[in-house]
C-alpha cells in the first residue's frame, strides 16, 4: 500500500508513504513517477520483513500543470502486484499583495504603499513587477514605476498627491507578466470627528434572563468617556440606542444596535450515537445539553423516549454532568426494524410563548444479514471535530466495519496531511 497526495507542487520537496505487510519471501518494491516525456524512479527497496516508511522526493518542474502516472510494482519469486494512479503536478505562482498605510488620504498628503509576493509556503518571493501604476478617480495615470524588482523583500513606494487632487477612489495596479493585482484607496477632504460612540453586548439573549449586560461609550479626542443609554423592547428584539452630544457645538453622534431575544433557552443533541443497531446488542451513545449561548447545561434532567406513531415509550432517565453530557445505553432485545429515539427535558412540554429547550430526535435502522444477492463491503468512518487546537494532543475516532473476515486483528494506518503534503504517518494494531 502506497499513499501520495493527489496534487503535487511543481519543484517542491514532498513525500509518499509505503507499507509492506506480511511478506512470505523477499520482495522488491519499485515506485516511479512519469509521463510520455520523462520517467523517474522514486524508490527501489528489497525487503523480506514488514515496513511502514515515508520517503522524500523532489517533484519534477512543470510550466503550468501536468498529469503524470504514479506507479508501484512489488515483485518476488511467487508474488507480483502492480498499482498505478494519476497525480496532478501544478505550478503555483506567487500571490501579489498590495497595502497602503491608510485607506483614506487628504489632497496634498503622501501615499505610502507596499508590494510583496508570497509563495505557497507564505515565503517572500523574488519578483519582477513590469508595471506599477497609479490612477486617480477620473482614470488618469498620475504615477508609474517600470521593471521594479523585490529581491525576495517587500517593495516600498510612495506618491505625493497634489493639493488640488480630485476626490474619489484611486487605483494602484501591479502587473507581472499577464497577472494583474489591484488596490483602491480614497481621497477625500474630511475632518476627523472629535468623539466616537461604541456599544458592546451579546447578540443573542434568552427570554428568561432577568438582565443583560451591555457597555456604551462616547469617547472624546482627549479620552473622556460619557454615555447615555436608552432601552426599548419590541417583540423579540431588544433595541439599544446610544447618543452623545458635544457641549457648545451641538454636534452629536448616535448609534443603534439590537439583541435578538430567542424563544428557547437551550438545545439538546445526540453525540457519538450509531445509525445502525444489531438485534440483541446494546445501543450506546451520549447526549449533550447547552444553553442558547452554547455553554454546557450541567445537572439537567432529561428523558430518552422511543417514539411510535401514536405513542411514546420512556427508555431511560438521564442527568447531565458538569460538561452538559450524559451517557445512555439501551437494550435492543425487544426492538425491531427502524426505531426513532427522542430526547426531551424532564418537563415534557411548555405553554406557547414560554422559552423551552430545542429537542432532538435520532433514527436507528436494524442491521440485517446480507442475502446472497447483496454485495457488501468493509468500511471506515473517520469522526473528527470541526476545529482542532494547535500544539495540543487531540483524539480522533475511527469507526470500522469488517465484512467476510474471521475474527482477529486489523492494521489501521492513518496519515496527517497539510495542503499538498503528507505530514505524519502512523500505524495502529486493533483487536
Amino acid at each position: 500500500m502506497v499513499a501520495i497526495p493527489a496534487v503535487l507542487e511543481s519543484g517542491a520537496e514532498t513525500k509518499f508513504c509505503a507499507s509492506l505487510l506480511q511478506p512470505n519471501e523477499s520482495l522488491l518494491m519499485t515506485v516511479t513517477l512519469g509521463s510520455q516525456h520523462s520517467n523517474i524512479t522514486l524508490l527501489e527497496k528489497t525487503s523480506s520483513t514488514e515496513f511502514n516508511e515515508c520517503f522524500q522526493f523532489q517533484v519534477p518542474l512543470v510550466q503550468n500543470e501536468d498529469v503524470q502516472m504514479f506507479e508501484v510494482q512489488v515483485r518476488g519469486d511467487t508474488f507480483s502486484s502492480e498499482q498505478a494512479r494519476k497525480v496532478m503536478i501544478k505550478a503555483y505562482k506567487p500571490r501579489i499583495f498590495i497595502q497602503t498605510d491608510k485607506p483614506i488620504y487628504l489632497p496634498g498628503q503622501t501615499v505610502h504603499f507596499r508590494v510583496v509576493s508570497l509563495d505557497s509556503k507564505l515565503r517572500s518571493a523574488s519578483m519582477l513587477y513590469n508595471i506599477i501604476q497609479l490612477e486617480d478617480s477620473r482614470r488618469n495615470r498620475i504615477g508609474q514605476w517600470l521593471n521594479e524588482t523585490s529581491n525576495s523583500r517587500i517593495l516600498q513606494l510612495s506618491y505625493s498627491l497634489n493639493s488640488e487632487a480630485h476626490e474619489g477612489l484611486y487605483k494602484i495596479t501591479v502587473q507581472t507578466g499577464e497577472d494583474k493585482k489591484f488596490l483602491r484607496f480614497e481621497v477625500e477632504k474630511y475632518v476627523l470627528p472629535k468623539f466616537d460612540v461604541t456599544m458592546h453586548m451579546n447578540v443573542w439573549k434568552g427570554k428568561l434572563d432577568a438582565r443583560t449586560d451591555m457597555k456604551g461609550c462616547g469617547t472624546f479626542h482627549f479620552n473622556k468617556s460619557v454615555f447615555h443609554l436608552n432601552q426599548h423592547l419590541l417583540n423579540n428584539v431588544l433595541y439599544l440606542n446610544a447618543a452623545v452630544e458635544e457641549d457648545g457645538t451641538g454636534i452629536s453622534h448616535t448609534l443603534e444596535k439590537m439583541i435578538n431575544l430567542v424563544t428557547f433557552y437551550g438545545k439538546l443533541s445526540f453525540l457519538d450515537a450509531p445509525k445502525l443497531y444489531e438485534k440483541g446488542s446494546n445501543v450506546e451513545g451520549k447526549v449533550k445539553a447547552v444553553d442558547y449561548d452554547d455553554r454546557p447545561f450541567p445537572h439537567l434532567k432529561l428523558l430518552l423516549f422511543k417514539e411510535d406513531r401514536n405513542s411514546r415509550q420512556l427508555l431511560q432517565n438521564l442527568t447531565t454532568d458538569s460538561n452538559g453530557v450524559a451517557a445512555f445505553s439501551i437494550s435492543t432485545d425487544k426492538l425491531k426494524g427502524q426505531i426513532k429515539l427522542s430526547l426531551r427535558h424532564g418537563v415534557e412540554s411548555f405553554d406557547d410563548g414560554i422559552p423551552s429547550l430545542v429537542e432532538e430526535e435520532l433514527t436507528l435502522s436494524e442491521f440485517l444479514p446480507p442475502s446472497p444477492d447483496t454485495k457488501t463491503s468493509s468500511s471506515l468512518e473517520l469522526k473528527k471535530n470541526l476545529c482542532l487546537p494547535c500544539d495540543q494532543e487531540s483524539e480522533v475516532t475511527v469507526k470500522y466495519t469488517i465484512v467476510g473476515e474471521a475474527q482477529g486483528t486489523v492494521d489501521v494506518f492513518y496519515l496527517v496531511s497539510t495542503l499538498q503534503a503528507i505530514g505524519m504517518f502512523y500505524e495502529s494494531l486493533t483487536e
